[in-house]
Order: C-alpha cells, then sequence, then structure tokens
C-alpha cells in the first residue's frame, strides 16, 4: 500500500469527527475491480483515529464518493466483487454466489456499509463452517 498521496486526490487533510484535529493521509489503495475507485485513509494526528473515505475518477478530476441511502448500492456491489475475487469464484450465477449476495445484503441492512469490512466478515462467517465431506 502506499503511503503517499495520490497525485490528484484531494483534500490532502480532513478533519477528525472525534477531536476535530488534522487528518492526513495515511495510504490510498486501488479498490479491486472497481476500475477508477480507490479507498483514502486518513489518519488523526491527535487521536490517532482513522477514516477512510473513497474517490472516483470522473474526467480527469477525483469525486468523493458518498455512502448515502441514495447511493448505498455501491458499497454492497464492490464488497461481492472482493469477496468472489477473494474465493476464486468464477461460475455465475451459482448457489455460492446467491448465499455471499445475501449475506453481504444482510450485513449491510445491518449498518455495515464499508466494503473491506462487508468482504471481511463474509469470509469470516465462511470459515466458520464445517468443512464439507
Amino acid at each position: 500500500m502506499s503511503t503517499k498521496p495520490a497525485r490528484s486526490v484531494v483534500p490532502i487533510t480532513e478533519i477528525c469527527l472525534n477531536c476535530k484535529g488534522e487528518m492526513t493521509i495515511t495510504g490510498v489503495m486501488p479498490i479491486l475491480l472497481a476500475d477508477g475507485l480507490e479507498n483514502v485513509t486518513y489518519r488523526c494526528k491527535g487521536c490517532r483515529s482513522e477514516m477512510k473515505r473513497t474517490f472516483k475518477r470522473r474526467s480527469g478530476a477525483w469525486q468523493l464518493i458518498r455512502h448515502t441511502p441514495e447511493f448505498p448500492y455501491f458499497p454492497i456491489g464492490v464488497a461481492f466483487e472482493m469477496t468472489c475475487a477473494a474465493l476464486k469464484y468464477t461460475n455465475r450465477p451459482d448457489v455460492a454466489h446467491e448465499a455471499v449476495a445475501n449475506r453481504i445484503i444482510e450485513l449491510a441492512k445491518n449498518g455495515v456499509l464499508d466494503p473491506d469490512r462487508l468482504c471481511e466478515r463474509v469470509l469470516d462467517d465462511l470459515r466458520k463452517l464445517p468443512p464439507r465431506i
């Protein structure tokens, strides 16, 4: 993961929601299977809390993608693609894809909207299943 800010990503700093201190970029990571999307991680200089923002390149500029009720499917779709890639699922559609999608939707309805957390939670749930015979 790069620790240098991407060339055209703005803002370079954010304001911490916890302590109102200055946050700076600690990492920029492209989102797999989502062309033109990048997660930018900020860390507060004061309380050390972290925050992620997702940006999309549009017409040469970077636009902040907000996870709002009007745009709820973005994190779900990204999480689905990330999980399927991690599991190396290639045949579509099948029962496994449906199970992954249903679990992601269930987690999202319970307030988990970060694509990384959704993917991690689904993979953790799958690891807890008993092995197949």
